[in-house]
């Protein structure tokens, strides 16, 4: 991260301006834009980033989804509401549960280790670090 906080700031640097209240700070501005060696690699860092944080939210719906209870009714309208289980308790679900997508797995498996606890197991390898 401080390479690139370092590239950022090399243009400012380079223009002479030391903070905001630099005399020539706002003529300079459009410069961070305007200069593809420091404008690119801020916007891949970015995407990296985000897509990272989609990929998180994700992965935590889906563990989500296997610790909630599911409400169900029986099939009419007016019948009772029956609370099941959480399916994390289904010990075929359970084995046949994956919260990794088959494409992210080898990365998953070669950065992390299985986890030591039944929690830590829902995050699939990275669960001890993860």
């Amino acid at each position: 991260l401080i390479p690139f906080v370092d590239l950022v700031n090399s243009v400012d640097l380079e223009n002479d301006v030391v903070s905001a209240a630099s005399a020539n700070a706002f003529s300079t501005c459009g410069d961070f834009i305007s200069t593809p060696w420091v404008f690119y690699p801020t916007i891949l860092l970015q995407v990296i980033s985000v897509t990272w944080g989609l990929y998180n939210f994700w992965k935590m719906a889906v563990v989500k989804g296997m610790l909630m209870p599911t409400l169900v009714r029986d099939g009419s309208v007016d019948g009772p509401a029956v609370l099941l289980p959480p399916r994390v308790q289904d010990k075929q679900i359970r084995r046949d549960f994956k919260s990794t997508p088959a494409f992210v797995r080898p990365f998953e498996e070669f950065l992390g280790k299985p986890g030591a606890s039944s929690h830590e197991q829902l995050f699939g390898s990275a669960g001890s670090n993860g």
